[in-house]
C-alpha cells in the first residue's frame, strides 16, 4: 500500500535537528580525540605516551559495556 504522490513525509522540529546533527558526530569524535591527544602530550611531554594511553580506550570501553551487561542481569 503506497501513499498518494501529493502526500510527502519529512522530518521537522527536533527530529530534523537530530537527523542533521548525526552527520557531524564523526568530526566531533575526531576533534575530541585530537584534543585529548594534545592534552596528554602536554602532560606527559611525549609524543608516544598519549598514543599508548588512547590505544587502551576501545578495549576498556568494550569491557565496561560487558560488565554493565552482567551487572544488570544480577
Amino acid at each position: 500500500m503506497a501513499l498518494p504522490e501529493e502526500i510527502r513525509a519529512d522530518f521537522t522540529g527536533d527530529a530534523a535537528v537530530s537527523d542533521r546533527s548525526g552527520d557531524n558526530q564523526l568530526m566531533l569524535l575526531l576533534a575530541a580525540l585530537v584534543a585529548i591527544y594534545i592534552l596528554l602530550g602536554i602532560l606527559y611531554e611525549s609524543l608516544l605516551h598519549p598514543l599508548t594511553i588512547l590505544s587502551t580506550l576501545p578495549p576498556a570501553g568494550l569491557r565496561a559495556l560487558i560488565a554493565l551487561k552482567y551487572a544488570i542481569q544480577i
